[in-house]
């Protein structure tokens, strides 16, 4: 790769960018200060980003563009743009934000005149949805102060990190770590940048950034972050919190020399432990090491404290009954027992995983005890109608045993996780006679297209399993192949009329993989909808909605999915859901199908 020389670099990191990225690269090169190099470096996009950037890159010869082979994680990405500038001044700019014609130039004056200022940022607009919802002055918290400990202060108590895409000098950033592979590293760096020198402030609206649900850190769950920094960290907890106070004092006592100053800095940190909740976090983080749903406790522990004494009463009363339920699972036996469609079916419960999974709603008084009785009670209205079901993302195979224990009915169920697909094989061997003669378990991840995946060899059940959470190959990994719908059940030569998808957000994907079946089985559909993950790959809500319609299928959606109404059904699905949902989809020819949902129908 070629080392880009200019007054001003551009670094540009972007993946899966598609929808903004066109109109973030018009601003830039639309800029009045003409004397400056842009730098793309693609992520390995899987959507339409590549080809922009080639026609960028044609049109203008300030673009560079570079391609990497796979994702290498955004930390990194950040750097490599970084890696590629020899400049005076430098900025990161997101895929999806605008700066006004007249931004580098204004920002360049600035720093040209005031050689103590390392950093220059202009007001900043913050659109949700294309209207302003907040602005952000980097310099109401203090950060152009000429006291070093002021600016630390500042840093540690702005929530926003804005700063980071302003006009940095090039040569102190190069003596910083730059993005390290942890979440919040960011955050990190500006204090870093700040015990160096002021930000300075263009008191003029110039940088236009966009908070929408698509934006990778507000879609993304707080357990794929980490992965998001660093793919080599999948599934390893994150202490963004603990590494945003290790560097803080890191950076404290490496760059003050008097203790006056380093005690005033001490009284800082101690002061910020108020802000955001960090007292909280620090403690559930280090829980979240032994317990993944720990960090859930933190909205309940700060309402309990603020909370009237009724309030904590209650508070206190649901913690308590929550510790009974989870003492209870201990002396829950090693089957679990339900009423399917007149007959008992039992699945093998002698794991504490498979207590959790299977016995918790039973203690919580849901439906009939099911574990979703939204699909458990759909499906056993549909036996009498529908005979093959294709469970894609079957996990422990709970449908998939359900439906096979009717005389007549066979089940395939797919699994892309191998710790999941062996505790499905497991409980479908468990099954007597009868049923696992009748149930097909593949280990296969569902997509557009073939291809292979590289899954950790041994991982957590309670680890989220998805394909936009996998890892290149390394010596913990092994291979899962990745097929398409119509070619898993040519090749196994499988005609289901009912199909339950869950695949973390690849729902698209699995659809687009299915066209076949859709135009010439046109089996029921129940898809379980995870908004925040299909966000994360550039898709929408509405796009799976206009796949099924498109396919001649009406859309139900599930009142409440895992709650005891959750057998209920609304025509009403809202496309802006940022939950996850389920939803039922059937064809418009399927009288059968069509009389036994509107049978539900509130």
């Amino acid at each position: 790769m070629l080392t880009c020389c200019a007054p001003v670099v551009v670094g540009l990191p972007v993946f899966n960018g598609q929808r903004y990225l066109a109109e973030a690269v018009d601003s830039i090169l639309s800029q009045t200060h003409k004397d400056f190099v842009l730098i793309i470096s693609d992520n390995a996009s899987t959507d339409a980003t590549g080809g922009l950037c080639k026609e960028f890159a044609r049109r203008d010869p300030r673009v560079r563009y570079v391609r990497q082979p796979s994702n290498i994680g955004a930390a990194a990405n950040f750097n490599l743009v970084v890696g590629l500038a020899d400049c005076r001044y430098f900025k990161w700019f997101a895929h999806d934000d605008v700066i006004e014609p007249t931004y580098l130039e204004r920002c360049v004056e600035v720093l040209e005149n005031d050689r103590g200022a390392v950093l220059c940022q202009s007001l900043v607009k913050i659109l949700d949805n294309d209207d302003i919802c907040e602005t952000y002055n980097h310099a109401a918290f203090g950060t152009d102060n000429p006291d070093q400990i002021t600016r630390f202060a500042a840093r540690l108590r702005a929530r926003r990190c804005m700063d980071v895409f302003g006009l940095i000098r090039f040569d102190v950033l190069c003596q910083t770590p730059l993005i390290a592979p942890f979440v919040g590293s960011d955050r990190t760096l500006l204090l870093d940048l700040a015990m160096r020198g002021r930000f300075a402030l263009v008191p003029e609206y110039l940088l236009i950034n966009r908070d929408h649900p698509n934006r990778l850190t507000r879609s993304l769950q707080s357990s794929d972050q980490l992965q998001w920094y660093a793919p080599e960290k999948a599934g390893q907890p994150s202490l963004r919190t603990w590494d945003l106070y290790k560097h803080a004092l890191q950076l404290l006592f490496r760059h003050t020399k008097r203790w006056s100053d380093r005690v005033r800095g001490l009284a800082t940190v101690m002061r910020s432990l108020g802000y955001y909740r960090r007292w909280l976090k620090l403690p559930l983080e280090l829980l979240n090491l032994a317990w993944p749903r720990a960090m859930v406790l933190e909205d309940r522990v700060v309402d309990f404290v603020r909370g009237s004494r009724q309030d904590k009463a209650s508070s206190m009363l649901s913690q308590i009954k929550l510790l009974t339920a989870n003492a209870l699972l201990g002396i829950c036996p090693d089957h679990y027992q339900v009423v399917f469609a007149g007959k008992n079916v039992r699945f093998l419960t002698d794991r504490p995983y498979l207590k959790r999974w299977y016995f918790r709603n039973r203690l919580r008084g849901t439906l009939h005890g099911y574990h979703e009785p939204a699909v458990t009670i759909l499906l056993e209205r549909l036996v009498s109608s529908k005979h093959a079901l294709l469970d894609i993302g079957s996990h422990l195979g709970y449908f998939s045993i359900l439906f096979a224990s009717v005389p007549g009915n066979g089940a395939m169920a797919i699994e892309l996780d191998p710790t999941n697909f062996r505790a499905l094989t497991r409980s479908i061997s468990w099954q007597p006679e009868t049923i696992k003669s009748h149930v097909r378990a593949i280990n296969v991840g569902i997509s557009d297209k073939a291809s292979t995946i590289y899954i950790p060899e041994s991982r957590p059940h309670d680890a989220s399993s998805s394909i936009n959470s996998t890892q290149t190959e390394r010596s913990n990994t092994i291979p899962v192949k990745l097929s398409t719908i119509d070619t898993v059940l040519e090749e196994m030569t499988f005609a289901p009329d009912i199909v339950k998808i869950d695949v973390e957000g690849f729902e698209v994907h699995a659809l687009r993989g299915a066209t076949k079946l859709l135009s010439e089985q046109r089996p029921v559909l129940l898809i379980e909808l995870h908004p925040s993950r299909l966000r994360s790959l550039g898709k929408q809500v509405s796009d799976v909605l206009e796949q099924t319609k498109t396919a001649g299928y009406r859309n139900f959606r599930f009142l409440e999915y895992r709650r005891h109404r959750g057998s209920k059904l609304t025509e009403k699905v809202s496309s802006s859901s940022q939950n996850n949902c389920g939803i039922v989809c059937i064809h418009e020819d399927d009288e059968s199908g069509l009389a036994t949902v509107e049978a539900l129908l509130c």
